[in-house]
């Protein structure tokens, strides 16, 4: 996904920053929270509150270094950081590349650790040698990198599952063997 010059500029220069002080990990959590953010339910709220002319930048810093997972509350190296550079950003006035920079620097600190990011759709919830199954499978799959992995109950997939692996799809579901087969039906 290209995220554009300027938020992968900045997402590499925080990275680069991050690794010589041995805060990458610390960095990407509170990334990976600010994206969450964004993309939840309040995400909207927080698009509009940044992107508002008049709230004021205290505030929207106060916002941004919040939404990385309360690093505000903490007196750590990465707090330290994170408010350096979400002040940065203010400076230079930034502040609405935010998000575009969270996500630029969570795809920089997978590709450079070697993660791979895998999500799981069960038709119903699993056991816990299924799922356990399915982990070494999809381990075995992706060699030697490392897996961020999640897993869903998506009833509407009647039977099996489906997986993604960073683009990669595979669709066993009972859903998708009944839609080839309408496909096929009404191509006759």
């Amino acid at each position: 996904m290209d995220l554009g010059l300027l938020p992968s500029r900045y997402a590499k220069a925080l990275y680069e920053s991050a690794s010589e002080r041995g805060l990458s990990d610390g960095v990407y959590e509170a990334m990976r929270n600010l994206e969450s953010m964004f993309s939840g339910p309040d995400g909207e709220r927080l698009v509009t509150a940044v992107a508002n002319p008049y709230v004021e930048e205290g505030e929207k810093m106060a916002l941004i270094v919040s939404a990385c997972g309360g690093v505000n509350d903490r007196e750590t190296a990465v707090a330290a950081l994170v408010k350096d550079f979400v002040s940065l950003l203010f400076r230079n006035h930034r502040l609405t590349l935010v998000r575009g920079i969270a996500l630029a620097y969570i795809a920089l600190y997978r590709k450079r650790n070697g993660i791979r990011r895998v999500t799981v759709e069960w038709a119903a919830t699993p056991d816990a040698s299924t799922e356990t199954q399915m982990k070494n499978l999809v381990l075995r799959h992706i060699g030697g990198d490392r897996m961020e992995y999640s897993s869903a109950v998506n009833p509407s997939l009647i039977g099996g599952y489906r997986i993604a692996v960073d683009n990669e799809r595979l669709d066993a579901s009972v859903a998708n063997e009944f839609n080839q087969l309408r496909q096929k039906l009404l191509s006759k």
